[in-house]
């Protein structure tokens, strides 16, 4: 099953579980709770909120910015996103890229699962800061450049995770090798011209990718 697919975080795993079987907390869920009525209506977009909306149509998400990164990021590796739908985001752990002689890439599916499912994850987080923690105040939504820098976060992190599993000692428990590492992350990284031929021990490496606002309401 997708969900159990390792290159996904655990929490996210979770999520994604909770999503594809229609029990996350959202949209008419709300309408039937007294006194929480109000969080079944999306007040910026001015309509009934789902994961679906909340992850390619809201205005509030952060979405819009987090798929453009995320589509930036993958096109340097030859991967058009602009046609995802909103279930393929979901089935992010079962993408099935493939080299010219027809065998699975592994290092590219693997690099899109990691960069899909955190990106959806980082959209729903941001969400639920601003619907509950900050309920629903429109002039409390996450400006670009936080979460511009939120979304490199958090795929700096899954980067520095990597490094530190291709540099350990070979455990059973170990299934990531240095060669995969390196061919997952190969020409999304700052000034990769420049870092040493093994940059898994090296510190400082980071993913590069700018930011630019996509059109709201984009289905993808």
């Amino acid at each position: 099953m997708s969900i159990r697919n390792p290159n996904v975080d655990k929490k996210i795993r979770a999520f994604l579980y909770r999503a594809i079987h229609g029990s996350v907390r959202v949209g008419t869920y709300w309408e039937n709770i007294p006194q929480y009525e109000h969080r079944a209506w999306c007040n910026v977009c001015d309509t009934i909120e789902t994961l679906e909306h909340i992850q390619t149509e809201c205005r509030a998400s952060g979405q819009e910015v987090i798929w453009k990164l995320a589509d930036e990021i993958l096109e340097n590796r030859g991967v058009e996103t602009g046609h995802l739908s909103y279930g393929d985001t979901l089935g992010c752990a079962l993408a099935n890229f493939r080299k010219e002689n027809g065998k699975p890439d592994t290092a590219l599916n693997r690099l899109y699962t990691i960069v899909i499912s955190e990106s959806l994850y980082l959209i729903w987080l941001i969400r639920c800061e601003w619907k509950i923690e900050n309920d629903g105040d429109i002039n409390k939504i996450a400006h670009k450049n936080e979460i511009t820098s939120r979304w490199r976060h958090r795929i700096n992190r899954r980067l520095k995770i990597d490094q530190a599993m291709a540099t350990k000692t070979a455990y059973k428990w170990k299934k990531i090798t240095k060669s995969l590492v390196m061919r997952t992350w190969k020409g999304t990284l700052q000034n990769e011209e420049l870092l040493p031929e093994d940059w898994t021990r090296a510190s400082g490496v980071l993913v590069g990718a700018g930011a630019a606002e996509r059109p709201p309401g984009r289905n993808r």
